[in-house]
């Protein structure tokens, strides 16, 4: 992510859930990056699991 301020827009929807299910932010980027609650996830990865 380029700054703080993407970061905030792309994790904070998800951050202000209080619950105790998992979080997962599906995007196209090859790094992974993972923020409190919220998990980076790589959607072609995810999509070609068994």
């Amino acid at each position: 992510m380029a700054n703080e301020s993407a970061m905030v827009l792309e994790f904070g929807a998800l951050e202000g859930i209080n619950d105790n299910y998992p979080k997962y932010l599906p995007k196209t980027d090859s790094f992974t990056q993972n923020r409190n609650v919220v998990r980076h996830l790589n959607v072609f990865n995810w999509l070609l699991e068994k």
